[in-house]
């Protein structure tokens, strides 16, 4: 089976961990099926040394943000599976053999992950709820966390107007899709956790970035769409205080359409 593994790179990602990251993902690749497609500016790529036939590069004519380097990725994906990848984030061995073992009855596989520092060292294990498939949503489930079959993405992209939580609103069109979903219990990443500041202000930004994008869906839209897309922003306020069974009904009548 074919994985598409897509990496994005950023001109101020820490030199050190795109390291390890590129050397996690070469560890677990198919050298004979698999292909890295990494969206990275030539100049920078050459600075990592790394060099194979199973690395596709994109150097981009502009730099943007994360979600526009993921859809020229995607543009070029001829895989069976994708599999998304940060560029501070490791890949552990097992993650390949969960998605090859689930992909012949499944088209989402998603699986646990620990949570690393700037050092590397594991700081805790987040477990995925298993109670509905909008645990993404309430357990915000990393993007590296998930592989998905390349036909299920179709003509799907990220929304390159939101620079941060386009993952979120990728992962929940693709829940719209119904699709058939395998959670592994075994941790298949380690995912590292920035310092609390900067996690503050990425969730700041998150939040007025989820504010305008459906401030942006108002536009032209009816009257009904416009109390579903108002409706949906309270969702987002009261995620954590509703209990799970009222949550899901409200997002589920928030999103329709």
């Amino acid at each position: 089976m074919k994985i598409d593994w897509i990496i994005p790179i950023g001109k101020n990602e820490k030199h050190t961990h795109v390291k390890e990251c590129l050397a996690s993902l070469m560890s677990i690749m198919s050298m004979k099926e698999d292909r890295l497609i990494v969206v990275c500016k030539r100049e920078q790529w050459i600075n990592y040394q790394i060099s194979s036939n199973n690395i596709m590069l994109i150097d981009p004519p502009t730099i943007k943000n994360a979600a526009a380097y993921r859809n020229k990725a995607l543009n070029v994906t001829s895989a069976d599976f994708i599999a998304f990848q940060d560029v501070d984030d490791i890949s552990l061995k097992i993650r390949r053999k969960k998605i090859v073992k689930s992909s012949k009855k499944y088209d989402l596989i998603v699986g646990n992950y620990f949570s690393i520092n700037e050092e590397s060292k594991k700081i805790g294990l987040r477990k995925l709820s298993t109670s509905n498939d909008l645990f993404f949503f309430r357990n915000n489930i990393p993007l590296p966390a998930l592989a998905v079959r390349s036909s299920a993405v179709g003509s799907l992209r990220f929304d390159e107007d939101l620079i941060v939580g386009e993952d979120n609103v990728f992962i929940s069109k693709l829940l719209n899709k119904n699709l058939n979903v395998k959670r592994s219990t075994e941790p298949i990443i380690s995912y590292r956790i920035t310092d609390n500041k900067n996690l503050k202000r990425q969730g700041l930004k998150g939040i007025i970035g989820e504010w305008n994008y459906r401030k942006k869906m108002l536009n032209g839209s009816s009257l009904k769409r416009k109390l579903l897309i108002l409706f949906g922003m309270l969702t987002v306020i009261f995620v954590k205080l509703l209990p799970s069974p009222i949550f899901k009904k409200l997002y589920k009548y928030s999103h329709s359409g």
